[in-house]
Parts: structure tokens; sequence; C-alpha cells
């Protein structure tokens, strides 16, 4: 071997050693940050993440769907089978995904558990994120089916603004009293946690229309 070309292997043996050095700074900073989110955001938290967003797509599913087809035709859905049908959907996914995610559905039901310490704030927007997501699926796919049809998902309000106001404040506490009773407190009876708030959402319903659920907005020009 000549000189020169030893000189050229020193030369590419210095480079990769500095090379390497300088990754090995980068690759534990890396390695760091990964256990850092695996830490706080471990695997089980995707299939949170998942299920919430399929709840809420079916929540908004069934009660956006009904209430449309009951607007369009009573004698297909009425208004009062529009109300059951969301409080089934409700009792439905928290029993399917409770276990899972919680079934939060909406974001207020989420901040409302952060609030009073039963969620981790770290978590709300993820949360938030996958019940959004899951709602405007929804409505992308009754725009789809229901394309023909005008006012998709629009309510009938009657009396003033500030009734229904009023209104909509009395049964939003309602169902955050309702959900926060029996899904925080340890001497509720868990295992009837789902026909609870199930059955709250189908009160308000019928008092109140379908917009008490905020996720829902997004679908019901209310």
């Amino acid at each position: 071997m000549s000189k020169t070309d030893s000189n050229l292997n020193n030369v590419n043996e210095t480079h990769h050693i500095v090379a390497v050095e300088n990754s090995q700074p980068r690759n534990r900073s890396f390695s760091f940050l990964r256990r850092l989110f695996e830490e706080h955001y471990p695997p089980s938290f995707l299939r949170k993440v998942v299920a919430e967003v399929m709840a809420t797509f079916l929540l908004v599913f069934v009660t956006c769907g009904s209430a449309a087809l009951s607007a369009s035709d009573e004698h297909k859905v009425s208004k009062l089978g529009a109300s059951v049908a969301g409080g089934l959907i409700v009792t439905v996914m928290i029993y399917s995904v409770g276990h899972i995610s919680g079934a939060h559905m909406n974001p207020a039901v989420t901040l409302a558990f952060a609030a009073v310490r039963h969620f981790p704030w770290k978590q709300v927007p993820f949360y938030a994120a996958a019940q959004l997501t899951g709602s405007l699926a929804a409505s992308f796919t009754l725009h789809q089916l229901l394309h023909p049809m005008k006012n998709i998902g629009t309510t009938s309000p009657s009396g003033t603004d500030v009734q229904a106001l009023v209104m909509e404040i009395v049964v939003t506490f309602s169902m955050m009293f309702v959900t926060s009773a029996v899904a925080t407190d340890t001497r509720a009876i868990g295992e009837l946690a789902g026909i609870a708030v199930g059955s709250a959402v189908c009160i308000t319903s019928i008092l109140a229309g379908d917009c008490q659920a905020n996720i829902r907005w997004i679908h019901e020009p209310c």
C-alpha cells in the first residue's frame, strides 16, 4: 500500500470516528425524548384515541342521522325515536369502549373529568382532536348518504334566544352532573353508568334537542 493510500485511509477513519462521536449526542437526545413520550403516552394510549374516534363517529352518525330523518319525514323516525336513539347509542358506546378510553365522546366531558382530576390534562388535546376527527368523519358520511336532503341536521328552535340559552345551560349542567356523579364517585354503581348517562341523554334530548353535546354543533347548525 502506498503512502498516499495510507493517508487517505487514516483521514477516512478519522472522519468516521468524528461522525460517530457527533451522532451519539443526537442519538441520546432522541432516545431520551422517545422514552419521555412513551412514559407519558404508552402504546395503550393510541388504543384510547382510536376508541374515542370510533365512539364519537357513531354518536354523531346515529344522533344527527336520526334527527335528519325525523326532520325530513316523521313516519321514518319520530322526534321521540331520534331522542331514544341518541340515548341508546351513548349507552352502547359506554359499555363497548368505556373500559378502553372512558367513552367521553365529548370535549366537555373530557374537560370536566380533567377539572376534577380524574383525567390527565396532558391527554386532553389528544382526546379533543380524536373527538373532532370522529365528528367530522360522521358529518361527511351523513352528507354523502343524505345528500339530496336539505337542511341536514338542522334543528327547529322555539322561543327567544334567552330561553334557548337558559335551556342549554340547564340540560348541559344536568348532563355533566349525571356523568360526573356516576363516573367519578366510587360509591356509585359503576355497572349502571351506561344506563344512567344514556337515559340522561335521552331525557335532555326530548326537552332541548340534540345540541347539548357540543361536539354535535359541528354537524347540527342549531
